[in-house]
């Protein structure tokens, strides 16, 4: 990255906290969640409005360079990532222990149900609705639909419960915990769905096999191994 490319991104970072902050406020002000501001701040910088009015100063500012564009989107997952770990940090594993049965409900219910609404969706309309190149893997495409429909956000949802600061309570706890099973679900479908329109040429059978345990193993380590080294590590800082 050159020394012009970093003052573009600096300025492109500078625009996106500004009016994220801007619109935050706003709406904490109408005593919304701040996250529902800061994405409608957003849309207006993106594409949608910003774009359509100002088509040459937005390719200027997010479209001049391909590097930059590649920094800030990984700058973006890296934030959301670290975001994510602070707000898992927020969440009491003693409710988890209590309210698992309910999480573990809902996350089924809350995906299998709009996953098939978007499989009947897509069955009931005319096939050319959605173009010729659905046809040729069209339930794959039907799942897409579903999968679609019941996709959570997980950090829109982490900042709307911080805002209202119920992520420490049962119902914050019972929330995050529904949508690591709807996450569980929706991507181990996306699997299932890329390969199905993936050539057949690089795939082995066992690749999605392999693929869903590694993410079983991960959750496994995670919630396991992860817990006691954190218990751990926090007991050795508070005896310091």
């Amino acid at each position: 990255m050159t020394s012009s490319d970093f003052v573009l991104f600096s300025l492109q970072i500078t625009m996106m906290l500004a009016f994220a902050l801007f619109f935050g406020q706003l709406f904490r002000k109408l005593r919304q969640p701040a996250v529902v501001g800061e994405m409608l701040g957003g849309i207006v910088l993106g594409p949608t409005i910003m774009g359509a009015l100002f088509p040459g100063l937005y390719s200027w500012l997010f479209g001049a360079s391909a590097s930059v564009t590649a920094v800030r989107e990984a700058s973006i997952k890296l934030g959301m990532l670290f975001f994510l770990f602070i707000a898992g940090l927020e969440v009491n594993l003693s409710d988890l222990k209590r309210q698992g049965h309910k999480a573990v409900s809902i996350g089924l219910v809350g995906t299998l149900l709009p996953i098939a609404v978007g499989v009947g969706l897509a069955y009931l309309l005319p096939r050319s609705f959605w173009g010729g190149v659905a046809g040729s893997h069209f339930f794959a495409f039907s799942l897409f639909v579903g999968m679609n429909l019941a996709n959570s956000a997980n950090p829109v949802i982490a900042r709307v419960l911080m805002d209202l600061g119920l992520l420490r309570g049962g119902i914050g706890t019972l929330i995050m915990s529904a949508t690591i099973v709807d996450d569980l679900i929706n991507w181990t479908l996306f699997a299932v769905i890329l390969r199905e329109i993936a050539p057949t040429t690089g795939l082995s059978t066992g690749a999605l096999t392999t693929s869903v345990l590694m993410v079983i193993l991960l959750f496994v380590v995670v919630l396991g191994v992860g817990r006691w080294l954190g218990h751990g590590c926090c007991t050795g800082f508070g005896s310091m």
